[in-house]
Formats: C-alpha cells, sequence, structure tokens
C-alpha cells in the first residue's frame, strides 16, 4: 500500500456551501410604518448552532469533492478530476497534460481517510490519505 498524501485546495466545494442558511427578506411595507415591531435577532445560542451546521455542512461537501476527485481519476475520467480543483491548485500543478502525464501509470486510487485544514468559506486543505495502484 502507497500513502498518497495531496494537499488540494478544494475551493468549488467550499463556493456550494457560501451562505448555506442565510436569507435576505424584502419588506414592502412603508418605512413610516412603526406598526410592526422589528423581529429579534436570533441568540447567541442559535447563532453559534447556525455557525456549526454551516461549518459541517462545509466539510462534507469538500469531502464530497475530494472522494469525488479520486473517484474520476480511477474511473480514468480526468477532465471531471482537473475541473474538482481550484484555479490556484491547477496553477500550482502546472498544466493539465503535465498533470495528467503524472497519473499515466495510476490503475486506481482510493480515498481511506480525509483530514481538512483550514476550513474557510472559500479554500479548505484536505490531507488525502490512501492507496494508490500503479502498473
Amino acid at each position: 500500500m502507497v500513502r498518497a498524501g495531496l494537499m488540494m485546495i478544494l475551493a468549488a466545494a467550499v463556493a456550494v456551501c457560501i451562505g448555506c442558511g442565510e436569507s435576505t427578506s424584502d419588506s414592502s411595507s412603508d418605512p413610516g410604518d412603526n406598526a410592526t415591531p422589528a423581529v429579534p435577532s436570533a441568540s447567541p445560542t442559535a447563532e453559534r448552532a447556525a455557525q456549526a451546521a454551516r461549518r459541517t455542512n462545509r466539510k462534507r461537501a469538500i469531502k464530497r469533492a475530494g472522494r469525488g476527485y479520486y473517484a474520476a481519476l480511477s474511473a480514468k475520467d480526468f477532465d471531471s478530476a482537473w475541473n474538482e480543483l481550484s484555479p490556484s491548485m491547477k496553477d500550482r500543478l502546472g498544466s493539465y497534460s503535465k498533470w495528467r502525464r503524472g497519473y499515466e501509470y495510476t490503475d486506481s486510487t482510493k480515498i481511506q481517510h480525509i483530514s481538512l485544514h483550514n476550513v474557510s468559506y472559500k479554500a479548505a486543505i484536505a490531507d488525502v490519505t490512501g492507496p494508490v495502484s500503479r502498473h
């Protein structure tokens, strides 16, 4: 078994989760109408719970993208795998053809574990380990 560690920035996956659970409303009432009381803001406890839920959803989306990336590699669907990578990761890897040649002798990859680091609304770093089968 070969340990394959790859630092991936999966900004595209995180972009799906930007604003999860947030909404805005457009009031059509007259600005001078004070008859309707303002809606109280969420309690600090409820806001923390909502933030935790959004963070969990982002982490799940990132892990799905990582699994999708390696599933695409194993299926030899290199276009889909390349499209999972963020522009900054593509810049670090070089051209598509150079990156593609790196998988010339890879038969399959399988994820055993994904550790996420520096998760934000725009990007995350994933340390991925698992066996790589080469010929």
